[in-house]
């Protein structure tokens, strides 16, 4: 594949994973409220953060503009899902 083929999918992965995390943010803070502190609400926090790392983790082996590109995605689906979430609440 050609360097920018990588990178464009490295920030689709990202996009991805930036709004599959919010989300599961979103779940977590609403796991938390409901149950108080729960081992469901620790383990989605725990996974969360663990998929996030080696997803970024098997992306930098690529190079850092790929890392960059995802994570760029990754802030761009944060953006995303804030600006979904603010639309739906209204």
């Amino acid at each position: 594949m050609t360097p920018s083929i990588v990178n464009i999918i490295c920030f689709v992965v990202g996009l991805g994973l930036g709004i599959v995390f919010f989300t599961m943010l979103k779940m977590n803070s609403e796991i938390y409220i409901i149950d108080g502190m729960s081992w469901t609400g620790l383990m989605l926090h725990t996974s969360r953060f663990a998929a996030t790392i080696l997803i970024f983790w098997i992306i930098s082996g690529f190079g850092a503009l790929p890392l960059l590109c995802s994570f760029g995605g990754f802030l761009l689906g944060r953006f995303t899902f804030m600006k979904f979430l603010t639309k739906w609440k209204e």
